[in-house]
């Protein structure tokens, strides 16, 4: 593996892990609220699930936007 690739690959994985986390606290909290009104407390996994499918989409793009300035 050249140095070359490895910086692209640890851009690649900061960019996914900061779309990540943006999710993670996107979605948690607002999955919480949800599962007060609703008085179901059994969607309380839904909220980290939705946040790491969000943030991996996010981080994604966030990585195709920095590499095709350059």
């Amino acid at each position: 593996m050249s140095p070359r690739d490895n910086q692209h690959n640890q851009l690649h994985n900061h960019y996914l892990g900061l779309g990540m986390g943006i999710g993670m606290a996107i979605f948690t909290p607002a999955v919480i609220v949800l599962c007060v009104i609703t008085r179901n407390f059994g969607l309380i996994g839904v909220g980290p699930a939705l946040g790491i499918s969000f943030g991996i989409a996010l981080g994604q793009q966030l990585y195709r936007r920095r590499t095709n300035k350059q």
